[in-house]
């Protein structure tokens, strides 16, 4: 937040600038993606109500003046300013993720993938201009968090032991934090490979959640993947495909 204090008795003008510790950071970095626009001074926490005008000097208007109460820095503006710091955020200089493949829905066989995992990767991408470069390593994505319906499928590691997930809400999310499988040390970018098995899906799942002719229908679920460093996330469309005949 920016403010201005303007000498009553000169042209004088004293200017403060209130940004957040991590603000500051991110500025000093040129990181994140931000460039400064535009900008204006502001100074709607300043009643010159209160200004005593019988004050005679510069320095006792200023000493007044810095004794009256200003806003914390603040994201949410609450105090609804007239006149704002803006920031242009640049979506072509932050970090993605992509689908190996990606557009395309992932298939699940009921039976096949309940013994046999389905892998798939996801990768960090640094795309400015359309040209990929070298990502900041402090923004290298070590760590994936995926949230996915708990009911379909599970995750396993190299070895084929389910992973458990850090939690599962009342809503049957499950989320689970996934570390990278491999890192391009080119471009500090990432990947994280999600092996992913169905579980035993019974007749009610499929009559709830499936669609098409019975032995033979489908269910389609999403599967969401972040980064835990960047936040870059994407959407994974996955397919189960019912395998044997069910009695109802």
């Amino acid at each position: 937040m920016g403010m201005n204090r303007k000498g009553l008795a000169s042209n004088t003008i004293i200017v403060d600038a209130v940004v957040t510790e991590l603000g500051r950071k991110l500025l000093s970095e040129q990181r994140g993606g931000f460039d400064i626009v535009s900008w204006a001074p502001i100074d709607e926490e300043i009643d010159y109500r209160l200004c005593d005008m019988t004050l005679a000097t510069r320095d006792e208007q200023v000493k007044f003046l810095k004794g009256v109460p200003i806003f914390q820095a603040n994201t949410r503006q609450t105090q609804n300013p007239s006149t704002l710091l803006t920031f242009e955020q640049r979506t072509d200089t932050l970090p993605t993720l992509s689908l190996s493949g990606e557009n395309q829905i992932i298939q699940l066989k009921e039976l096949d993938q309940a013994s046999t995992p389905r892998s798939v990767n996801i990768r960090q991408n640094y795309v400015v201009l359309g040209e990929t470069v070298p990502l900041d390593s402090a923004l290298a994505d070590s760590v994936y968090r995926v949230n996915v319906r708990n009911d379909f499928i599970a995750f396993v590691n190299g070895a084929g032991r389910r992973l458990r997930p850090t939690g599962v809400y009342p809503d049957k999310t499950a989320e689970y934090l996934i570390p990278a499988s491999s890192i391009d040390r080119t471009y500090n970018t990432t990947q994280v490979t999600l092996n992913m098995v169905v579980k035993g899906l019974t007749s009610t799942t499929f009559d709830t959640f499936g669609s098409g002719s019975p032995g033979s229908r489908s269910i389609i679920f999403y599967v969401r993947v972040a980064g835990l460093t960047t936040g870059a996330s994407t959407i994974i469309t996955c397919k189960i495909t019912e395998q044997k005949q069910r009695t109802t």
